[in-house]
């Protein structure tokens, strides 16, 4: 199912207003079925005819989920008149369409065994009610576990490798001998036996997670392009099975390498907040922070960044795809060792200092960060925002003061030295794991957690930046 913008797009509507809607759940059983059913309605905030979620009826199905009720005028007046359940409402645009969906935590507490959910939102001005509800129960759960581990750990899924037995039948025809009437007789029968196959532990394992795991790991082996943008069309599927609905305005065109990499960008923004939302502990960082508290930074961070890059960018001072960063090319003599200029320009301490020692990092050292470390600074283009937008996001849950300037001028102090220490592989050329261990320790002088870093937002673990570079430092030591 894929969700259309018609009737008035999000770019009069920012999600900055959008994400200030309120809303209110009733319970009732509208088609008498015994099984309690709920009615969300929006109680403040923006026309009804706009796209976002407005009222909508979910009925219970017999296995708890629940099923998106096309409701008569009458039933949603009855519904409307049943008693209000204190749960959990908190928005966020989980696909991406630029529409925010709802997310509705504690249900159970007033319908026994029934799953948090994700109602989204139909993006149709004529459609006030949720396009579908999707549960973050067991199945999500186990779905981000597979994620996480596999983008944390290596050979993630070996460990759930089992002999699975799978019951294979074909027909047989011949003569056998028929007691009851004292004869021979010609005639067929189906022959069953049980053959036992190498698979995956079904108990510890989803086929969507372990789907999403192996192609996000074929992406960084993408011999061309062409593989590359087939693998990632695929990827686009599968997370459109997890969500249980397509994601984004329109189907990408993955023949433009720039709107594959854009995607890609996205689907590592919504499952690592999904992740969270689902209540798996390896996706909220360890501390006094709830799931709650710490979920959806980067949607947040991301809608915001895509509201404000509507009103356009400065020029970057390379050229390049702005989404892989780009891939940054060098001889096979190339010097990454810190210049004295460089070295100069990281004792400043101002965006000034900052954005010439990362253009003299790209420019005259090929550094593979450079041309990210000059988007940060700029806030330019999607990946630079990002990173400064999920700082500021993770900074207020925590109730941390930070200074973004103060904060990049320890970033690029830290990049130098880790630099200058580098006795790994090519000198001075980082790997992803180097970069990301000293965002942590940065972050956490100024008391915020691991995954405030963008390039492992699941785990907050350096490994998991391995696996994410091809994002945002496709050209960073192997």
């Amino acid at each position: 199912m894929t969700v259309m913008v018609t009737g008035g797009g999000p770019s009069a509507m920012s999600y900055s207003t959008q994400s200030t809607y309120t809303y209110q759940a009733k319970k009732g059983d509208i088609n008498a079925d015994g099984l309690q059913d709920l009615y969300i309605k929006r109680t403040s905030g923006g026309a009804s005819n706009n796209g976002v979620l407005y009222e909508t009826i979910l009925t219970q199905m017999a296995d708890k989920s629940f099923s998106v009720l096309s409701a008569t005028a009458s039933q949603k007046t009855t519904a409307a008149s049943w008693p209000v359940i204190n749960v959990n409402i908190k928005s966020a645009d989980f696909n991406i369409d630029g529409f925010v969906d709802v997310v509705v935590k504690g249900i159970n507490t007033h319908i026994p065994n029934v799953d948090n959910q994700v109602v989204f939102s139909s993006g149709s001005a004529s459609n006030g009610q949720a396009d579908i509800a999707t549960s973050l129960g067991s199945l999500m759960t186990k779905t981000m576990t597979n994620i996480s581990g596999s983008l944390s750990t290596p050979n993630y899924f070996t460990q759930f490798m089992t002999q699975v037995p799978v019951q294979v039948e074909y027909p047989d025809c011949g003569y056998y001998y028929d007691y009851y009437s004292d004869s021979w007789r010609f005639g067929c029968w189906i022959v069953s036996y049980t053959v036992w196959l190498t698979g995956y532990d079904s108990n510890f394992v989803s086929q969507d997670g372990l789907d999403f795991g192996l192609a996000w790991g074929a992406l960084d082996q993408a011999a061309t392009d062409a593989d590359f943008r087939e693998i990632s069309e695929y990827l686009y599927d599968v997370v459109g099975n997890i969500l249980g609905i397509e994601f984004g305005k329109d189907r990408p065109d993955f023949n433009d390498q720039g709107a594959v990499e854009e995607v890609l960008a996205k689907i590592w923004v919504i499952l690592s907040d999904l992740c969270g939302e689902a209540g798996v502990l390896e996706c909220v960082s360890q501390g006094s922070q709830t799931v709650g508290e710490e979920v959806s930074h980067g949607l947040t961070g991301l809608q915001n960044c895509t509201d404000q890059l509507l009103s356009g960018q400065a020029s970057l001072p390379f050229i390049g795809n702005p989404f892989r960063s780009p891939k940054v090319a060098h001889s096979s003599t190339q010097n990454f060792a810190i210049t004295s200029s460089q070295l100069s320009y990281s004792t400043g301490t101002n965006n000034t200092a900052r954005r010439n020692f990362w253009l003299s990092r790209f420019n005259d050292s090929k550094d593979p960060l450079g041309p990210l470390g000059v988007n940060v600074v700029d806030n330019a283009y999607l990946l630079g925002c990002l990173a400064n937008e999920r700082t500021l996001l993770f900074a207020y849950d925590y109730g941390k003061t930070v200074s973004l300037t103060s904060i990049g001028v320890d970033m690029m102090e830290a990049h130098s030295d880790a630099v200058q220490n580098d006795v790994v592989g090519i000198l001075g050329k980082l790997r992803a794991s180097d970069i990301a261990a000293y965002h942590f320790q940065v972050f956490a002088i100024s008391g915020l957690p691991p995954r405030t870093f963008g390039g492992a937002p699941f785990t907050g673990i350096a490994s998991e930046a391995e696996k994410t570079k091809f994002i945002w430092c496709p050209s960073c030591e192997e």
